[in-house]
Protein backbone atom coordinates (compact mmCIF):
# COMPACT_ATOMS: atom_id res chain seq x y z
CA UNK A 1 0.00 0.00 0.00
CA UNK A 2 2.54 2.51 -1.21
CA UNK A 3 5.18 2.07 1.49
CA UNK A 4 8.30 4.16 0.85
CA UNK A 5 10.63 1.28 1.67
CA UNK A 6 8.96 -1.24 -0.68
CA UNK A 7 7.87 0.89 -3.63
CA UNK A 8 9.73 0.99 -6.94
CA UNK A 9 8.11 4.30 -7.87
CA UNK A 10 11.15 6.60 -7.71
CA UNK A 11 12.45 9.51 -9.80
CA UNK A 12 14.37 7.30 -12.24
CA UNK A 13 11.27 5.22 -12.88
CA UNK A 14 9.21 8.35 -13.55
CA UNK A 15 11.84 9.59 -16.03
CA UNK A 16 11.73 6.23 -17.83
CA UNK A 17 7.94 6.37 -17.76
CA UNK A 18 7.99 9.73 -19.51
CA UNK A 19 10.22 8.33 -22.28
CA UNK A 20 8.51 4.99 -22.77
CA UNK A 21 4.83 5.31 -21.92
CA UNK A 22 4.04 8.91 -22.79
CA UNK A 23 1.66 9.35 -19.87
CA UNK A 24 1.56 13.10 -19.34
CA UNK A 25 -0.50 12.89 -16.16
CA UNK A 26 2.27 10.92 -14.36
CA UNK A 27 5.32 12.86 -15.53
CA UNK A 28 7.50 14.66 -13.02
CA UNK A 29 7.00 18.39 -12.74
CA UNK A 30 9.65 20.72 -11.33
CA UNK A 31 8.65 23.77 -9.35
CA UNK A 32 10.54 26.31 -7.27
CA UNK A 33 10.49 24.18 -4.11
CA UNK A 34 11.41 20.83 -5.69
CA UNK A 35 10.11 17.95 -7.73
CA UNK A 36 6.46 16.89 -7.72
CA UNK A 37 5.42 13.29 -8.42
CA UNK A 38 1.70 13.24 -9.26
CA UNK A 39 -0.34 10.33 -7.95
CA UNK A 40 -1.94 7.83 -10.32
CA UNK A 41 -5.72 7.62 -10.58
CA UNK A 42 -5.74 4.30 -8.72
CA UNK A 43 -3.66 5.55 -5.75
CA UNK A 44 -5.50 6.15 -2.50
CA UNK A 45 -4.52 8.40 0.38
CA UNK A 46 -3.24 7.27 3.78
CA UNK A 47 -6.59 8.07 5.37
CA UNK A 48 -8.39 5.93 2.80
CA UNK A 49 -5.93 3.08 3.44
CA UNK A 50 -6.65 3.41 7.14
CA UNK A 51 -10.39 3.30 6.42
CA UNK A 52 -9.96 0.05 4.45
CA UNK A 53 -8.00 -1.50 7.32
CA UNK A 54 -10.67 -0.40 9.82
CA UNK A 55 -13.34 -1.91 7.55
CA UNK A 56 -11.42 -5.19 7.39
CA UNK A 57 -11.07 -5.20 11.17
CA UNK A 58 -14.82 -4.73 11.68
CA UNK A 59 -15.74 -7.27 8.99
CA UNK A 60 -17.78 -10.26 10.18
CA UNK A 61 -17.83 -13.39 8.00
CA UNK A 62 -19.75 -16.66 8.40
CA UNK A 63 -18.05 -19.69 9.92
CA UNK A 64 -16.05 -21.65 7.37
CA UNK A 65 -16.04 -18.82 4.83
CA UNK A 66 -12.69 -17.37 5.88
CA UNK A 67 -10.72 -17.12 9.09
CA UNK A 68 -11.08 -14.18 11.41
CA UNK A 69 -9.59 -11.47 9.19
CA UNK A 70 -9.84 -8.88 11.97
CA UNK A 71 -6.97 -10.65 13.76
CA UNK A 72 -4.76 -10.04 10.70
CA UNK A 73 -5.15 -6.25 10.83
CA UNK A 74 -2.82 -4.08 12.90
CA UNK A 75 -4.14 -0.51 13.08
CA UNK A 76 -1.22 0.74 15.19
CA UNK A 77 1.44 -0.19 12.63
CA UNK A 78 -0.92 0.17 9.63
CA UNK A 79 -0.22 -3.36 8.40
CA UNK A 80 -1.97 -6.49 7.22
CA UNK A 81 -0.24 -9.69 8.32
CA UNK A 82 -0.74 -13.40 8.84
CA UNK A 83 -3.15 -14.07 5.98
CA UNK A 84 -3.58 -17.72 5.03
CA UNK A 85 -3.88 -18.61 1.35
CA UNK A 86 -7.66 -19.03 1.61
CA UNK A 87 -7.95 -15.59 3.20
CA UNK A 88 -6.02 -14.10 0.28
CA UNK A 89 -8.38 -15.87 -2.13
CA UNK A 90 -11.40 -14.39 -0.36
CA UNK A 91 -9.78 -10.97 -0.34
CA UNK A 92 -9.00 -11.07 -4.07
CA UNK A 93 -12.19 -12.78 -5.20
CA UNK A 94 -14.79 -11.07 -3.02
CA UNK A 95 -13.64 -8.30 -0.71
CA UNK A 96 -11.41 -6.00 -2.79
CA UNK A 97 -14.20 -4.91 -5.10
CA UNK A 98 -16.42 -4.09 -2.10
CA UNK A 99 -13.69 -2.36 -0.08
CA UNK A 100 -12.57 -0.01 -2.85
CA UNK A 101 -16.00 0.75 -4.36
CA UNK A 102 -16.24 4.32 -3.06
CA UNK A 103 -12.50 5.04 -2.95
CA UNK A 104 -11.52 4.59 -6.61
CA UNK A 105 -12.77 6.30 -9.76
CA UNK A 106 -15.48 4.33 -11.54
CA UNK A 107 -13.28 3.32 -14.48
CA UNK A 108 -10.58 1.94 -12.18
CA UNK A 109 -13.13 0.22 -9.93
CA UNK A 110 -14.71 -1.54 -12.92
CA UNK A 111 -11.30 -2.91 -13.92
CA UNK A 112 -10.65 -4.12 -10.37
CA UNK A 113 -14.08 -5.77 -10.30
CA UNK A 114 -13.42 -7.54 -13.61
CA UNK A 115 -10.11 -8.73 -12.15
CA UNK A 116 -11.95 -10.13 -9.11
CA UNK A 117 -14.57 -11.82 -11.31
CA UNK A 118 -11.82 -13.36 -13.42
CA UNK A 119 -10.21 -14.98 -10.39
CA UNK A 120 -13.58 -16.06 -9.01
CA UNK A 121 -14.50 -17.73 -12.32
CA UNK A 122 -11.01 -19.14 -12.77
CA UNK A 123 -11.05 -20.86 -9.38
CA UNK A 124 -14.56 -22.29 -9.63
CA UNK A 125 -15.03 -25.69 -11.19
CA UNK A 126 -17.82 -26.37 -13.65
CA UNK A 127 -18.61 -29.97 -14.52
CA UNK A 128 -20.87 -30.44 -17.53
CA UNK A 129 -22.53 -33.82 -17.89
CA UNK A 130 -22.33 -34.00 -21.69
CA UNK A 131 -18.52 -33.91 -21.55
CA UNK A 132 -18.31 -36.86 -19.19
CA UNK A 133 -17.87 -40.26 -20.82
CA UNK A 134 -19.77 -42.16 -18.15
CA UNK A 135 -22.16 -40.55 -15.74
CA UNK A 136 -21.96 -43.44 -13.33
CA UNK A 137 -19.08 -45.51 -12.14
CA UNK A 138 -20.30 -48.44 -14.22
CA UNK A 139 -21.83 -47.88 -17.68
CA UNK A 140 -24.50 -50.57 -17.17
CA UNK A 141 -26.55 -50.20 -14.02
Amino acid sequence: MDEDVKTKDNLNFRKDLACICKRKELEITTENNGVIKPKASYAISNKQQSDVRKWLQKLKLPDGYASNISKCVDLDDDKLFGFKSHDCHMLVERLISVAFRHLLPNSVWESVTKFCHFFRDNCSTVVQVQHMKYRWMYPFE
